[in-house]
């Protein structure tokens, strides 16, 4: 299987050494070319349409989409995509997301960025990008081999704890939640989370001590 390592330091070497590929052989090296390489030549389904179609494109060859939405951020080895109109077109743009991003900005590798008059006919080489995530539509994910693992360790930094008289909360990452639903707990149970019965005072502690 394919690493997240393998995909993003082959885009870094292409910005590295300022080239660019052109999966299909038309209209030069355009910014569709660079994720359909990764598609299809690291996992063997390349996708379909211009950068505005790639979502959906996605999600009929299998890839899992991700749609923009608050709390959630593209990853390392995510294919985004966003709105951009050229002549009153919509053709979107996409890029490879290269570093964990936050909720305002990501850091990627895309091709067909330099603004040449010609760009819809030739394109452009692969450029190191720090972009907003304003226009942003969604991501798309592959699977990549260290995405099984990533996900136990999240679900091994997770779990609910409850106390007599305090109820139920959930710990994640160091951070205590209260949960505000009384169908909550059975949702996250039912989904492998594990639940600890602690004394009162041990749940107080964890609650003073959880990072802010």
């Amino acid at each position: 299987m394919v690493k997240r390592s393998d995909v993003v330091n082959w885009a870094k070497d292409l910005a590295n050494r300022g080239v660019g590929v052109d999966y299909d052989g038309q209209y030069g090296t355009q910014c569709v070319d660079l994720v359909n390489w990764v598609f299809g030549k690291f996992f063997g389904r390349p996708l379909s349409g211009n950068a505005i179609n790639l979502l959906d494109s996605a999600k009929q060859n299998g890839y899992t989409v991700i749609y923009k939405s608050s709390g959630v951020a593209p990853k390392a080895g995510d294919v985004f995509v966003m709105n951009s109109i050229i002549g009153g077109v919509n053709y979107g743009h996409t890029g490879l997301v290269i570093e964990d991003s936050n909720s305002s900005n990501m850091k990627t590798v895309e091709q067909n960025v330099d603004g040449n008059a010609d760009a819809l006919y030739v394109g452009g080489p692969a450029r190191y990008r720090t972009r907003s995530l304003t226009d942003v539509i969604g991501w798309i994910r592959p699977k990549y081999e260290d995405a099984d693992i990533s996900k136990e360790e999240e679900e091994e930094d997770m779990f609910t704890i409850s106390a007599p008289n305090r109820g139920i909360a959930l710990v994640t990452g160091g951070v205590f939640y209260a949960l505000l639903d009384a169908k909550d707990p059975a949702v996250f149970w039912a989904n492998g989370v594990k639940n600890m019965k602690v004394s009162t005072k041990t749940f107080d502690n964890f609650q003073k001590g959880a990072v802010k």
